[in-house]
């Protein structure tokens, strides 16, 4: 089971008549924010850093797992994601969780909550919004092969990304040249 192998972590309740615009403050990461690709930080509220008192436990890390516990599905896929080092400094919100893992790769981690035998596994609550618990996510039954093999699979799935992200950048220059070329 995922609880004997990840520190599980459910977000602050930040008071929303303190968040602020600015943007020399702290990010805020919720479930609002937390897209199937990514984090949409130009959306994110802020928290002053002189009212961090207390707070500490709440700080993000690079390579740590967040999550929306509430519509955690939505049309475009779960709402999952990796906190990068720029992504930092960051506090986690309430109904978001965070996963760090003490003895699987991080990578392959995400990949096991981002596949479809913890969408089968976790049964969002039907209410009016429909939520993942953190006993969800601790009982989530792990697939743990060698930490090896782990390695492995993560370093392919940075290759990957590498090649897919080197496909965008190509294609968005492709696109730039072809409108170039129509205006002339």
């Amino acid at each position: 089971k995922a609880e004997n192998h990840i520190d599980l972590l459910t977000g602050y309740a930040f008071k929303s008549k303190n968040y602020s615009q600015d943007s020399n403050h702290i990010n805020l990461c919720g479930g609002l924010i937390i897209m199937p690709d990514g984090i949409d930080w130009d959306k994110c509220n802020k928290w002053d850093p002189e009212k961090l008192q207390g707070l500490e436990r709440y700080w993000l890390n690079d390579g740590d797992i967040v999550m929306a516990m509430d519509r955690p599905w939505i049309s475009s896929g779960f709402k999952i994601s990796m906190i990068a080092k720029n992504d930092t400094p960051a506090l986690l919100v309430q109904r978001t969780a965070r996963i760090r893992s003490y003895s699987i790769n991080n990578l392959f981690l995400y990949h096991l909550y981002n596949g479809p035998a913890f969408e089968r596994h976790s049964k969002p609550t039907e209410t009016t919004v429909p939520h993942i618990s953190p006993k969800d996510i601790r009982s989530f039954e792990l697939l743990t092969p060698p930490i090896e093999i782990q390695k492995q699979f993560a370093k392919r799935v940075q290759a990957i990304e590498a090649q897919r992200n080197q496909a965008e950048t190509s294609l968005a220059k492709a696109e730039d040249l072809f409108n170039s070329l129509l205006q002339r």
